[in-house]
């Protein structure tokens, strides 16, 4: 298998499907993190940064493919979640899978989740 072609495939199909919304829209609170079972498999997904990492995340789990969400400052100094995948970023703020190091100018790596489902976020210095 081909990774960067299967998470290239990941980004666009959950990027086509991706409508964002904040928390406050969607849940009516500050901050939501989405459970798998709440992500579509199919029509919009409905959400914010971590919904769309989330997404891309099962997608990637369907396919055996290990990934890890990673939680950054971006440049506004805001908080924002992305998916890992090697060095490879799925992000929706991007219109394509990019490097880390093409983020590494916009965002402070804050920490990362462990490979397994429930497993513990390490702190990223």
């Amino acid at each position: 298998m081909d990774t960067f072609n299967e998470i290239e495939k990941i980004h666009k199909n959950i990027k086509s499907r991706f409508v964002y919304q904040s928390d406050i829209e969607v849940w009516g609170t500050l901050e939501h993190w989405e459970r798998y079972d709440q992500i579509p498999d199919e029509g919009a997904i409905i959400g914010d940064c971590d919904c769309f990492a989330l997404a891309c995340r099962k997608e990637c789990r369907k396919l055996d493919i290990p990934s890890r969400l990673v939680h950054v400052i971006t440049e506004t100094n805001e908080g924002h979640l992305v998916l890992s995948v090697d060095e490879w970023i799925l992000d929706n703020r991007m219109s394509e899978v990019v490097t880390k190091r093409y983020l590494d100018s916009m965002y402070q790596w804050i920490g990362i989740s462990s490979f397994q489902k429930g497993g513990p976020w390490q702190e990223i210095l």
